[in-house]
């Protein structure tokens, strides 16, 4: 499952080495042109996972995550014109809760950030844990309760009817605090989290533990300490409109 930030630096990387290339031998440089054609293969690439109710305005390629309303279009788009490259869409900057600046490391546990340094976060829950989100402005713990920083892997646990997706807007620093009393499980988070203790047993109270899942990183936050860090981190949660096919 390709983060849409990520692909779109890795594609347009690949192009602007290969003119790099081009350039060293004395070659001609490949047109704008084809680097759009570029773009436009890593945006129907990743296409199938954005939700179906988010649109690009742009005739260009857009690499689309998520906004806090649904009328707010969020991604990145690609500068074709100065050959190349990701540039921010200057409507949707300072806007709480509206993706900013994306993480290149697909396995960091969080993947973007307002422009105030905030961390975004997403979970589909039931509609009686939605209920308890609205009358009481903290996450309602389950077994695991799982965190994704990557909306498509979040939409994976929605189901019509029956569930509500849920962007959360947390304080900068939120991760790093989980990560003090973080475990690792599983070869890809011991990797990313090379001095983070090793999952070996029970943790739901006292810790938060990181997993490699669909080739994102999940925060569990369990049933004690980590969910409180992560509730009395809560800067604001908004519900993402879904169209189910």
């Amino acid at each position: 499952m390709p983060h849409g930030y990520v692909e779109a630096e890795n594609h347009i990387s690949r192009a602007e080495k290969a003119n790099a290339t081009r350039r060293t031998r004395g070659k001609e440089e490949a047109p704008p042109d084809a680097l759009s054609s570029v773009a436009n293969k890593v945006y129907e690439k990743i296409s199938i996972y954005i939700p179906t109710n988010i649109k690009s305005k742009s005739k260009k390629a857009n690499f689309v995550s998520i906004s806090k309303n649904s009328n707010i279009y969020a991604g990145i788009d690609i500068d074709v014109a100065s050959g190349g490259g990701l540039r921010m869409n200057e409507e949707r900057s300072g806007l709480i809760g509206v993706p900013y600046k994306g993480s290149k490391n697909p396995c960091d546990p969080i993947l973007e950030y307002d422009v105030d340094k905030n961390e975004l976060i997403f979970r589909s829950m039931s509609k009686s844990d939605y209920e308890h989100l609205k009358s009481t402005r903290e996450l309602k713990p389950t077994t695991e309760t799982s965190i994704s920083p990557a909306i498509a892997y979040s939409l994976e646990y929605a189901c019509p009817e029956a569930s509500e997706t849920i962007q959360f807007i947390l304080k900068p620093g939120t991760s790093e605090e989980l990560q003090t009393i973080g475990l690792s499980m599983g070869k890809a988070a011991e990797e990313r989290f090379p001095t983070m203790t090793k999952s070996l047993g029970k943790w739901a109270m006292t810790n938060a533990q990181f997993k490699s899942e669909g080739k994102q990183m999940t925060t569990q936050l369990g049933q004690g300490d980590a969910i409180n860090i992560f509730n009395k981190c809560i800067v604001d949660y908004k519900p993402i409109q879904r169209i189910f096919k």
